[in-house]
């Protein structure tokens, strides 16, 4: 049985991700499951991959098919803006939380859906800036 999350990120890696090619799937797809077997068995949840896996629940949200967005929303009971806000909110502030010190590749990928997300939504500005933020954690991990 899939759950929301297993339909959002099935929708990312099979369609919205193509956008950008921002996320290898099979790594994805492997560290996803690890999230959940982590979730499973209790044990800490990496907070950079939850934020990462938070930004990919919004970015999907915004490019659903009509037939997936009508399943959703009527599963979520929560129309397609909202949850794609809600989203974009939780992983925000837990990116809030994130030390400057401690870059990982996820914490550069979930800036870069930041910034895909920005666009979207039609926030310009604001998305420049989150690019500008992913360039410089990118250059910490010596990606550039």
């Amino acid at each position: 049985m899939l759950t929301g999350s297993d339909a959002f990120v099935n929708h990312f890696l099979s369609v919205v991700n193509y956008r950008y090619s921002a996320i290898y799937g099979p790594t994805l797809t492997d560290q996803y499951v690890q999230w959940w077997t982590d979730r499973a068995a209790g044990k800490r949840l990496s907070p950079d991959f939850t934020c990462l896996l938070l930004r990919i629940c919004a970015y999907s949200v915004q490019y659903l098919t009509p037939a997936l967005r009508k399943m959703i929303e009527f599963e979520l009971a929560c129309d397609s803006q909202a949850l794609t806000d809600r989203f974009a909110t939780a992983a925000e502030q837990l990116s809030q939380s994130f030390e400057a010190s401690n870059t990982t590749i996820e914490r550069v990928q979930e800036q870069f859906l930041k910034g895909a997300w920005l666009k979207s939504e039609s926030k310009i500005v604001e998305s420049w800036h989150a690019l500008g933020c992913t360039i410089r954690e990118a250059q910490e991990l010596g990606m550039s």
